[in-house]
């Protein structure tokens, strides 16, 4: 449940990213931040989804989005739109 939830609110997020910081393979790079493998869908079990605390997973996808390109202001902002709600 966690796992496509949590993919849900990052492709939300995205939709949302500016297009300069969608180069390369962002949602990837997330995905991993956050302890879920892209490919197969599956969580690290001691990533920060399946353990947490929440502020880690906030953490992971506002620092991915900071070296995308985003400035620390926009990165939170998203997270708080898109992931917090969700977690």
């Amino acid at each position: 449940m966690w796992n496509s939830q949590a993919e849900r609110a990052i492709d939300a997020l995205l939709a949302e990213c500016p297009d300069s910081a969608k180069t390369g393979p962002l949602r990837n790079t997330i995905l991993e931040s956050i302890g879920l493998d892209p490919l197969t869908g599956e969580s690290d079990p001691d990533g920060p989804l399946a353990v947490g605390p929440n502020e880690r997973i906030y953490a992971g996808v506002a620092s991915s989005l900071t070296h995308a390109g985003l400035d620390a202001e926009s990165s939170a902002q998203l997270v708080e739109q898109h992931v917090v709600p969700e977690f």
